[in-house]
C-alpha cells in the first residue's frame, strides 16, 4: 500500500509541472478561442446553433492559435537560448583572457619577461666612468644577467687596419656575470671605462667624442644600450640610449650634450 501511494505521490509530481507548462502555453489560445466561437455562435441563426457549429468554429480556430502560439513561443525561446550562448561565450572569453595574463604573468616572473637594466654612475671625471652600477627598470626581476663592453673607437681602428678576426672580442673593454637583479635594485659594478685615449693609436682631441656599445644578456634576452660621451668645456656629457630589437627601452641626454641640425643626438 505505502508503494502504491508512493508511485502515485511521484507520478503526481511529475505530471503536475506538464500540465501547468501546458496551461501556460494553451491558456491564451484557449481564451481568444472560446470568444471567437461564442461570438460566431450567438451569431448564427436559431436552427444552426448546435453542438457541431460549435465544433466546427472552436476546433480550427484554436488549432490555428495554438501554431501561432507555439511559433512565437519557439522564436522567443530561440533568442533565449542565443542570448544565453552569448552570455556564456562573453564569460569564456573572459575567463580565458584572465588565464591567459595570469600564466603570462608566471611566465614573465620566471623569465624576466619585459624588464631590462641599464649602466649608470653618478659622476664622470676628466678620464674615466667610473662607480658603475646596473640599474634595474621593469616589474620583473632578472635572471642569469651579464654584461660586457665594448670600445667602438678601438672596433673602428681595427677595421682600418683590416683585423676582421675577432674584432668585438679584440675591443672589449671588459665583461661582468652579475647573476640575478630583483626588481627595482641597483647592483654596483667593480668596473669603469676610460674615456681618454688609452688603448688607441690615434690621440683624442679634445672636442672629440668616445663611442661605448654595452651588451646585456639574461634569461628574457638580450638587449644593448649605446653610450656616447662628449667633452664639452673639459667636462664630458653623455648621452645613452637602451635598445631592445630597435625598441627605445630607456633614454637620457645631459643637458648641454651637442646635438645636429635637426635637434637629434648623433648615435652613429
Amino acid at each position: 500500500m505505502n508503494l502504491r501511494f508512493g508511485l502515485i505521490s511521484k507520478l503526481r509530481a511529475g505530471i503536475s509541472p506538464v500540465f501547468i507548462q501546458l496551461f501556460s502555453e494553451l491558456r491564451w489560445p484557449l481564451a481568444i478561442a472560446f470568444f471567437w466561437t461564442t461570438y460566431n455562435y450567438l451569431d448564427l441563426p436559431g436552427p444552426q446553433q448546435a453542438i457541431r457549429s460549435i465544433v466546427n468554429v472552436f476546433a480550427p480556430a484554436f488549432f490555428l492559435l495554438c501554431w501561432a502560439s507555439s511559433q512565437w513561443l519557439r522564436v522567443k525561446k530561440h533568442q533565449k537560448i542565443d542570448s544565453d550562448f552569448e552570455s556564456i561565450d562573453s564569460k569564456i572569453e573572459k575567463m580565458l583572457g584572465q588565464i591567459e595574463h595570469r600564466t603570462n604573468e608566471v611566465i614573465s616572473s620566471v623569465t624576466g619577461g619585459d624588464s631590462a637594466c641599464y649602466l649608470a654612475a653618478p659622476t664622470t671625471s676628466s678620464e674615466t666612468w667610473s662607480d658603475l652600477s646596473v640599474v634595474h627598470i621593469g616589474r620583473y626581476p632578472l635572471y642569469q644577467l651579464s654584461l660586457r663592453a665594448v670600445d667602438l673607437d678601438i672596433l673602428d681602428e681595427m677595421r682600418s687596419r683590416e683585423e676582421d678576426s675577432s674584432l668585438i672580442d679584440r675591443s672589449q673593454v671588459w665583461q661582468r656575470y652579475v647573476g640575478d637583479v630583483p626588481a627595482g635594485f641597483i647592483t654596483s659594478l667593480n668596473v669603469c671605462l676610460r674615456l681618454d685615449s688609452a688603448g688607441l693609436i690615434k690621440r683624442l682631441e679634445p672636442d672629440e667624442f668616445r663611442r661605448f656599445n654595452v651588451y646585456f644578456y639574461a634569461r628574457n634576452g638580450s638587449y644593448s644600450q649605446l653610450l656616447r660621451f662628449k667633452n664639452v668645456s673639459g667636462k664630458w656629457l653623455l648621452a645613452t640610449k637602451l635598445l631592445r630589437d630597435e625598441v627605445v627601452l630607456y633614454e637620457n641626454v645631459d643637458d648641454g650634450y651637442p646635438v645636429g641640425v635637426s635637434g637629434q643626438v648623433d648615435w652613429g
